[in-house]
Parts: C-alpha cells; sequence; structure tokens
C-alpha cells in the first residue's frame, strides 16, 4: 500500500498544477476530502456478477481498496484502484466490503467510508476446449516427445509440488522413455506409441494389474493404441480456474505413476497459455500410491517431434525470420464476409498489386517477441480508401492509395480465442495492408492466424463485418546464414590472444 500512497501523493500535485501559470495552490488542512462527507454509488449486475464503483462527489479522486477478496478469478491480495467508474468482477457469491478514500489538491482524506455489496451467485466462464484442443493437436495432428535434453523434464515431489523432492538430469531416463511418442489430433483421438513395445512404470505403480511392488522402476509390455482426449476444467478454492488433460480409461501417457492414473487418466496442464502450450506442454500427474497414501505429483515435460537439436519454429525460425507478400498466389490480398471466408469477395490476383506500397513490406519476428515492420525502400504502405490513414492523401477518387510509413519496432504475442490462433500486436503496429482505421487507433491489434508452416504465415483481419486476408511467404535469406569458423559469414577479426602461455613462441 506504501507505493499506492506515493502515486497517489504525485497524482494530489498534478490535480493542483494549473497549465498555463507556474502559480500553484497552497494545500489546505480545511480543505481536505471528509470521509463523512463522501458519496458513493456500487451497481451490481447480479448475472455477470460486474460491479461498477462510481463516486458522486466533484472535484475529488475516488481510492477504492479492496482487502483480500478474489477479484477476476486472481488469487486473494490486497487492491486499490483510483478510476471513478471502475468495473471489476468478483466471482464467488457472498458479502463484500469495500473501504472509499478519496484525494483532491489538498491531500487524502481523514478517515475512510466503507461499503458493502451482496452478490447472489457464483459465477464461472463457460468452458471452451477448442483453444487447447488446437494447441496439442498443431490445428490437425501433433506428435510429442519427451523433452529429454532438458534438465527436470521428469520430478516429483509431495501433492501439489511436481518438482518439490527430485528432478532427472539432462537424458537421465535413456534406454527407457525416450522412444515413446504421444499423438493428438484435432479430433479428440490420441495415440500413444511405446516405440519398442515398451512402456515405463514407478516401482510401486502396481500396473499391470498384479504386478509385484520392486526397488526400482521398470519396463512392461505395451502396444501401440489409440484411445480419446478432451480438456476439462475446475475452478480451486483459490478462485483460480485450472485445466485437465482428460484421456479415455485405460491410456498410457508414457510414464506410469500408478494405475489409477491408467484407470482414470487426468493430468494438469500445468502452463495453460496456449501459446506456450504449443512449444512445451507441462503436465502434473498426481496420485495415491502404495508409498506416498497422501499423494505424490510427477512433472512431465513433452516438446513437439521435431523440435530437439535446433528445429526451426516455423513464425521466426531460430533466432529471427523475415516474412513478405506473396504476391506469387492467388487471394495474397482479399476481403470476405468473415474469418472463415476472407477473400470471397475480392481475392488478388498473382502480381495484382505489385506497382503499390505493399510490393517490399516486411514483417520480422524475432524468437524473444520482438517485432519489426519495415514498408522498404519506397517507405509507404497500401492503405484502404476508408481506413481515414493518411487521410489528407486521400482525391475521393474511390481506390484505395499509397501513404508514408516508417520502421516500427515493437513486440507481439500469440494466443487462441474463438475464432483461432491469433497474432496480436500492440495499438499503431502496422502488418502491410491498412484495411481500416482501427489498426491505427488506441486498441491492440489481433489477427487470427489461420495456417502457418515454415513457408506459409496467413494472416485474417476482421474489422465491422468484413475480414481482410495477406498471405506471407518467408524473405529469401531471411534466416541468418551459418558462420565459417575463419571469416564468419563475411568477415571475421582475430587478435594474439596475450592472456595465454605461448601465443608467441618459435622452434629451436
Amino acid at each position: 500500500m506504501k507505493t499506492i500512497w506515493q502515486y497517489i501523493a504525485i497524482a494530489a500535485l498534478a490535480v493542483s498544477a494549473v497549465a498555463c501559470t507556474p502559480e500553484y495552490p497552497i494545500p489546505s488542512q480545511a480543505e481536505l476530502p471528509q470521509a463523512s462527507d463522501l458519496d458513493v454509488t456500487i451497481s451490481v449486475n447480479q448475472e455477470t456478477n460486474y460491479v461498477t464503483f462510481v463516486m458522486n462527489n466533484k472535484g475529488v479522486v475516488p481510492v477504492f481498496i479492496f482487502g483480500d477478496q478474489k477479484i477476476d478469478g486472481k488469487a486473494s491480495k490486497r487492491y486499490a484502484y483510483t478510476e471513478n467508474g471502475v468495473t471489476l468482477r468478483f466471482r464467488d457469491a457472498g458479502e463484500y466490503t469495500v473501504e472509499v478514500k478519496a484525494y483532491n489538491a489538498n491531500g487524502i482524506s481523514q478517515g475512510s467510508l466503507v461499503k458493502t455489496f451482496t452478490l447472489d451467485n457464483t459465477y464461472r466462464d463457460p468452458f471452451d476446449p477448442s483453444p487447447y484442443i488446437r494447441a496439442i493437436s498443431g490445428g490437425a495432428s501433433q506428435t510429442w516427445i519427451w523433452n529429454s535434453p532438458e534438465a527436470g523434464h521428469i520430478a516429483c515431489g509431495p501433492a501439489g509440488d511436481p518438482k518439490g523432492w527430485w528432478q532427472v538430469e539432462p537424458n537421465g531416463k535413456k534406454g527407457f522413455l525416450y522412444d515413446d511418442k504421444m499423438t493428438f489430433d484435432s479430433n479428440g483421438n490420441y495415440t500413444f506409441d511405446p516405440g519398442d513395445g515398451q512402456a515405463y512404470a514407478k516401482k510401486d505403480a502396481e500396473y499391470p494389474a498384479g504386478h509385484a511392488q520392486l526397488d526400482d522402476d521398470y519396463l512392461f509390455p505395451a502396444e501401440k493404441m489409440t484411445t480419446k482426449y478432451n480438456f476439462e476444467n475446475n475452478w480451486n478454492d483459490a478462485g483460480i480456474e485450472e485445466i485437465f488433460l482428460v484421456l479415455d480409461p485405460g491410456s498410457i501417457l508414457s510414464y506410469v505413476v500408478h494405475k489409477s492414473l491408467v484407470d482414470e487418466p487426468r493430468y494438469q496442464i500445468l502452463e495453460t497459455k496456449t501459446s506456450a502450450m504449443k512449444k512445451k506442454l507441462q503436465i502434473m500427474a498426481t496420485a495415491s500410491t502404495p508409498a506416498n497414501a497422501d499423494g505424490i505429483s510427477f512433472y512431465y515435460e513433452f516438446v513437439p517431434e521435431g523440435s530437439i537439436a535446433g528445429a526451426e519454429d516455423p513464425l521466426f525460425g531460430k533466432e529471427s525470420k523475415t516474412w513478405v507478400l506473396d504476391n506469387e498466389t492467388q487471394g495474397y490480398m482479399g476481403c470476405g464476409p468473415d474469418v472463415t471466408n476472407p477473400a470471397g469477395w475480392w481475392s488478388a490476383a498473382p502480381h495484382e498489386k505489385d506497382a503499390w506500397g505493399v510490393k517490399d513490406d516486411e514483417l520480422t519476428f524475432y524468437k524473444d517477441g520482438k517485432y519489426v515492420f519495415d514498408p522498404g525502400a519506397d517507405g509507404v504502405v497500401y492503405v484502404n480508401k476508408d481506413s481515414g490513414y493518411h487521410a489528407e492523401i486521400y482525391t475521393g477518387d474511390g481506390n484505395d492509395y499509397d501513404a508514408p510509413a516508417e520502421r516500427q519496432e515493437s513486440t507481439y504475442t500469440l494466443g487462441s480465442d474463438a475464432n483461432g490462433d491469433y497474432l496480436e500486436l500492440p495499438a499503431g503496429i502496422l502488418y502491410s495492408y491498412v484495411p481500416n482505421a482501427d489498426v491505427i487507433n488506441d486498441e491492440p491489434n489481433r489477427l487470427t492466424v489461420t495456417e502457418l508452416t515454415e513457408n506459409r504465415l496467413v494472416l485474417v483481419a476482421n474489422f465491422n463485418g468484413i475480414s481482410w486476408q495477406l498471405i506471407f511467404r518467408p524473405k529469401s535469406g531471411s534466416q541468418p546464414a551459418a558462420g565459417d569458423p575463419l571469416f564468419d559469414v563475411t568477415s571475421k577479426t582475430w587478435i594474439l590472444a596475450n592472456d595465454k602461455q605461448g601465443f608467441l613462441g618459435r622452434e629451436g
């Protein structure tokens, strides 16, 4: 809370400043806001559990302070908000309190007002498993393997703490697990392939039925099998949503911790951000075993097959990758009614727009999340006539036009929503053709990714009932060349290693 009051003090001084004069009012103790005078309205939407807090007093800034209460699904924490009219979601039914203060140019109110409000129902967001299915299946079919080169790809600990006791060293289970393959497709099919016809089990897994408890983990005969999978959610006591991968009874997910996880295979996804899931699947398996009646949790870490040993990411390669519009492809630009038909109304023929600013636009994505847009040597972008971007250039002839643009360096994020996978760029950041004024407004730009492979990136922008398609290909030579040990990529400078014994010498 100390930091909150520091900001409030600074803001109070800002409130007192007058734009066109160096004179400042002298704070007056008598003119401090009085808690007893504060007039607050709290509006509760009992269907959605959104609550709006409004300070009706003029000339003051409110401070709404919440204690250890669950706000918007976050773990209990102390919060303070200074926005008048702030709307928050409280997910659990019950009676809540809010402490209210206010400040003006003279300082913070003495004392505070405490208000109560009641929520009749507990609210939980409807669960949609489709983003997780897309993440684990890659949109079609994805095979996963153990992330064997990384330390800790298998670990164990007490229930809920899957790394608390032990973590495997890199390749520590060689000969036991690393030929296993787990394949998930977008239709909900799961295939386990043990490779050598054997699966691996914990020493007291009690699987297969009747298997003796041993001193060490063991291999047992297993066949390739295809079953079904899905995702389910649960809200824990802290109000946090948990996501679970659920397999058909009898399914094996490589390492068998205990027979109960074959009878009812249910695994918690530890990293639920779908953009991260696509690159690394982090799972917790929890079961009660003969040696751990209170429960034991195991950590599993899988990666897409082929991603180990320096494989390239389709979006950013190994470190960075530059994309350009694929002007040799039909529909490399287009528009249509929705995300599923983004070129249904118009589809550009190959090279149709080569005379315009899109011909040399470049999009570069970096492994660390950096994004660079370069309009090319011409310094312009192609603009929709109704977009309002550099409207002073538009002649009113009904045609799209070129407009000035500069190189932009920012960031990007990946994720999934109801439309599928998406790429999000900060407000005002370009991605070649400017189809709508919203591109340059204050909200981030979310582009649906309908296809992403090593050689093809298809983005769809949707604005007010119109979808715009852009198809990109990698720019030739956009991947960094491998350096020669003597001259690197183009040149390399060497100096005498004068901190080494024998950096100079002669024979005889």
